[in-house]
């Protein structure tokens, strides 16, 4: 159904490029996220009797437009 369906995924994955269409993703930083959550977790499991991290986070991302969009 070229031109009439628009598909877009999430991570930003390499194989994303590879596809046919290549794939319209949000890139968000995963690394960032990875350590934020061993954190939290290390927090917990050590009882850190320091005022407690915030626990929401935002991480920056942005839109990766490939053709799977129906754009160019």
């Amino acid at each position: 159904m070229p031109g009439e369906l628009a598909v877009a995924g999430f991570d930003d994955v390499k194989e994303a490029a590879l596809t046919d269409p290549p794939l319209t993703t949000v890139a968000s930083d995963r690394t960032a996220m990875a350590r934020a959550a061993v954190d939290l977790v290390l927090d917990d499991a050590l009882r850190v009797t320091a005022p407690r991290r915030e626990r929401l986070r935002v991480y920056p991302s942005r839109l990766v437009i490939r053709r799977s969009c129906g754009c160019g």
